[in-house]
């Protein structure tokens, strides 16, 4: 009990005081402190550790085993296509065409603008590359080459010179030749014509200069 002072004012502010000191103090449940979010963590630990895994069955562990080696087979063969499509060298020595070291058809050089590709097996013409002046000698703007496919018979007619561009080295422009024509995949490597590709190739480089010029 307060006892009246002899100033009203401060008779008022005491009064206020200790009614607020008389209230019991709510927590605020929004302010957590360090150790309660602590311990609230550790409980949810607990509770996760001990639900348990049930172990797989003999048809769903087959199941697992052979869903993971359908993903390896599948990675590895990606890999080995990658690998083919971006690791190849063509190289020409003597009379042989080298894919990656490995003899892959016999060339002949029948002279600068003619050049012939045969079969290791069999020794069978696949390849004649022929290049053309159009009648024009003293222009070159109109020259073109055939990609003569002996076996499959069929033609590919292009003015596209960049794919082989090599200057004043014939080789090496057959090097280029080669390396396009297995990248493309039509010439698998085995040294033989995988006709598919082939249908393919034709329909994506002949330009049917031939018939077009024709006078």
């Amino acid at each position: 009990m307060l006892k009246k002072t002899t100033n009203p004012k401060l008779y008022i502010l005491f009064s206020q005081l200790a009614t607020r000191n008389s209230q019991p103090v709510t927590p605020n449940p929004k302010l957590e402190t360090p150790n309660s979010k602590l311990t609230t963590r550790n409980s949810q630990l607990e509770t996760h550790n001990s639900k348990k895994t049930l172990p797989l069955s003999p048809d769903q562990f087959k199941k697992t085993t052979k869903s993971m080696k359908k993903t390896i087979i599948a990675a590895i063969v990606t890999l080995a296509s990658f690998n083919l499509s971006h690791s190849q060298e063509v190289e020409i020595k003597d009379d042989k065409v080298y894919l990656d070291g490995k003899e892959l058809l016999r060339y002949e050089k029948v002279n600068v603008i003619q050049h012939s590709f045969y079969t290791l097996k069999d020794d069978e013409e696949i390849l004649l590359y022929k290049e053309f002046d159009n009648e024009t000698p003293k222009y070159v703007e109109d020259d073109y080459y055939i990609l003569n496919f002996l076996q499959e018979k069929i033609k590919v007619e292009t003015q596209d010179f960049s794919k082989i561009a090599s200057f004043m080295n014939s080789k090496k422009a057959m090097q280029k030749l080669i390396k396009w024509l297995v990248k493309e995949k039509v010439i698998t490597p085995e040294g033989t014509i995988n006709r598919d590709k082939l249908d393919t190739f034709y329909e994506k480089y002949n330009e049917n200069i031939v018939n077009r010029t024709m006078r």
